[in-house]
């Protein structure tokens, strides 16, 4: 059964219609709610279904050309849950990098000291995690040391 509640449409940018939600899109670790409304959801299935039937007439592609694979389906969340996070805040793309100096931190474009405070706010187990590895790294050098001297 389709849920329809009055949105945006995200295809002809009408207001204040009765609109679906058919997926999310992402980029950058950032995630939004595509909603369409009932017009449009006709247009993109037509356009589907004469993919689909295109694909069906041409050859199989060869032995060495490429091919991909579809996983099981998304579970498809009603949109009451696609709310932002409980606190309000966003979702922010967190990224740590073993280097041979170091272990970096970025957090939404942030490094060093303020990308650290981020994660480790918003992530204490990842933080946690990775403190972990550098005092791992940092004994291991220091072993490596010892033995060479």
């Amino acid at each position: 059964m389709v849920q329809w509640f009055t949105g945006e449409c995200w295809r002809c940018d009408d207001h204040d219609v009765n609109v679906t939600w058919v997926g999310p899109a992402q980029s950058e670790g950032q995630h939004a709610p595509i909603n369409l409304c009932a017009p449009c959801v006709d247009a993109v299935e037509r356009k589907f279904w004469q993919h689909v039937m295109g694909r069906a007439a041409r050859p199989a592609p060869s032995a060495t050309g490429c091919t991909s694979s579809v996983g099981r389906p998304h579970h498809r969340r009603s949109p009451v849950n696609q709310q932002p996070r409980e606190d309000g805040t966003p979702v922010q793309l967190v990224s740590l990098s073993f280097t041979g100096l170091g272990i970096r931190a970025d957090a939404d474009g942030r490094t060093g000291r303020e990308g650290w405070r981020i994660i480790s706010e918003r992530h204490p187990r990842l933080a946690l995690a990775a403190g972990a590895c550098a005092v791992l790294l940092a004994g291991l050098a220091a072993t490596a040391v010892v033995r060479l001297l």
